[in-house]
């Protein structure tokens, strides 16, 4: 599971076989105006994974109730759309996870991966043990150039 926080609410990913739901989750009581902010951030969510992998999600499922006209949705965002379900939900393939973005650079990526290491490690210190799992198994995962 994978959590990124914002000043409103927090993304949450879970992984399950080959799917991978990317759940967004309001910190505050849903309201009208947050139903249409929670949709804001659903659909540039979408919008940006589009745009990285040019792949969409298999289906959307957001928490407010349908609105009229809820067919430009599933046009909008390439997709299935589904409306009053328990939590917003973008539902997505793993593997279109694993595609490398058009115009990737796997310099910098290597760069702020280390960085974002680096800032975990100091912000949680774990185990000796824990440590060297953690950098053995990302050295196994570094692609490897010219072979």
């Amino acid at each position: 599971m994978v959590r990124l926080l914002t000043e409103m609410g927090s993304w949450e990913v879970l992984e399950a076989g080959d799917l991978v739901r990317c759940v967004w989750s309001r910190n505050s009581a849903p309201t009208y105006e947050s139903a249409l902010a929670d949709e804001v951030m659903v659909s540039t969510f979408v919008s940006g994974i589009q745009e990285l992998i040019h792949s969409g999600p298999l289906r959307v499922e957001s928490a407010h109730r349908a609105p009229p006209g809820r067919a430009e949705h599933g046009r909008l965002l390439g997709c299935d759309v589904c409306f009053g379900r328990k939590r917003n939900v973008v539902l997505l393939e793993r593997d279109a996870m694993s595609l490398a973005p058009s115009g990737a650079n796997l310099d910098l990526f290597r760069f702020l991966n280390e960085l974002a290491r680096c800032e975990i490690v100091a912000l949680a210190p774990s185990t000796v043990r824990e440590r060297v799992s953690h950098f053995i198994s990302s050295r196994l995962n570094e692609p490897t150039v010219g072979l």
